[in-house]
């Protein structure tokens, strides 16, 4: 997942992993603070290649016979690309809203602007401005009826 052999991984506290993110220890303790010894959380690493990466991690504390906690089990699972999507999700119905609003009010030359997005998002967007378009051309006709 990260690309680190289990010699540059194995041995070492998690404070010193080579998968470290500058701000994945920050993210680490606040989670462990507002949530306790079990906790679910996403957090920043960094691969070999040294791409930053979202894993969602699974923590929980393993317990001496006094209920002390000696260590931590994780188990995580790269939830970048997930989260990408879901970003632009939230950009794409954001741009939605802007334009659609922008229409409603009368500014029948509000566009999406589509590029860089997936094929699925940029089909709703070109939906959304091939509609407008046509209500574009349809006042426009009626303007021009009204002049005869």
């Amino acid at each position: 997942m990260l690309s680190f052999s289990k010699e540059e991984m194995l041995g070492k506290g998690i404070a010193d992993q080579p998968c470290l993110a500058p701000d994945t220890m920050s993210v680490v303790r606040e989670s462990q603070k507002k949530y306790g010894e079990s906790v679910a959380y996403d957090c920043p690493f960094i691969k070999k290649s040294g791409e930053r990466c979202v894993m969602h991690l699974s923590q929980a504390s393993i317990k001496d016979a006094k209920g002390t906690p000696v260590e931590n089990i994780m188990a995580w699972i790269d939830v970048t690309e997930e989260r990408k999507r879901e970003a632009e999700h939230a950009n794409a119905i954001s741009a939605f809203s802007k334009v659609l609003d922008e229409t409603a009010k009368g500014n029948l030359s509000a566009r999406i602007d589509t590029k860089g997005w997936n094929e699925e998002l940029e089909t709703i967007g070109i939906a959304i401005d091939t509609l407008i378009e046509s209500l574009e051309y349809t006042v426009n006709e009626l303007k021009n009826t009204e002049k005869c």
